[in-house]
């Protein structure tokens, strides 16, 4: 999938800066999203207000027996 005009509410990195977890808000609506493998491409453009535009899968998270649905981001621009 794609979304365009994402913006970055909120986000924190995982695992040394690895992977990053962000918080964006596209039409009124919230998602929690993932991105493995993170580059330094990809950190540049990672900053609270900014407006991405992503292509991800949709995957269901289970940690600590509590399911959520998130956004795995395989590419940002």
């Amino acid at each position: 999938f794609t979304t365009g005009n994402c913006a970055i509410i909120d986000f924190y990195y995982l695992m040394e800066e690895r992977h990053v977890r962000l918080k964006l808000k596209q039409s009124g609506r919230v998602f929690d999203a993932i991105m493995f493998k993170i580059d330094k491409r990809v950190k540049e453009k990672i900053i609270t207000g900014n407006k991405i535009n992503i292509l991800y899968k949709i995957e269901e998270n289970i940690w600590r027996d509590f399911k959520t649905i998130q956004l795995v981001i395989l590419d940002l621009f």
